[in-house]
């Protein structure tokens, strides 16, 4: 009717005449992507204090109760590290060191190659950092994928960890030695020699 023509001419179409100026609602917006990111980085806190307190907690004999107590107790009190930092385009993604020695907002992708055949077997994507977290997943993934464990898993010294090493013993006691784990314990510098086997006297 004549009315909303007279307000589309005066406001422009759709508008109403009350909406806040640009500079300001740009102003409101980025507070409010503040407030979420602020929320986020007080979340990812909480996780990661909850995940230490019971890890500790089990590794001094507690029992699940009492973990997930001491879980809930550290998540209430954590507190954001000051260099947190939350990435507004890409919140899932997090800061790496990257081959360069720089670092950049990135992901973590794993995968699992047939030697034989030169095929992709089996694929994760993380944002998690370093390699070491991601021996058991890929495995798993694998087995879930194919149906069958490799008869050899070969992992550099970035993949080396206790934990690992307990779940190659687990895996390998399991398939009645069909499947063997070969990781690295440590790295070789440049040029350094393979020291030689001892021969038996």
């Amino acid at each position: 009717d004549a009315i909303d023509d007279a307000e589309d001419a005066r406001f422009g179409k759709d508008k109403r005449g009350d909406e806040l100026p640009p500079e300001l609602a740009r102003r409101e917006s980025r507070l409010v992507k503040l407030a979420e990111a602020r929320a986020a980085l007080e979340a990812d806190a909480a996780v990661r204090a909850r995940k230490e307190a019971e890890k500790k907690a089990r590794d001094k004999g507690d029992d699940d109760d009492i973990a997930a107590q001491k879980g809930d107790d550290a998540a209430k009190n954590a507190v954001v590290r000051p260099k947190a930092q939350r990435n507004f385009t890409d919140p899932d993604s997090r800061i790496m060191k990257t081959a360069d020695g720089s670092f950049h907002y990135a992901y973590n992708a794993q995968a699992i190659v047939d030697a034989d055949h030169q095929i992709i077997v089996a694929t994760t994507l993380t944002n998690i950092g370093v390699d070491v977290e991601q021996v058991v997943p890929l495995v798993e993934k694998l087995h879930a994928t194919t149906g069958v464990l490799p008869g050899q898993v070969l992992a550099d010294a970035g993949y080396c960890s206790a934990s690992n090493l307990d779940y190659a013993k687990t895996v390998e006691a399991g398939s009645d030695g069909r499947t063997e784990f070969f990781i690295a314990t440590g790295r070789m510098k440049h040029g350094e020699r393979v020291p030689e086997v001892p021969r038996g006297r």
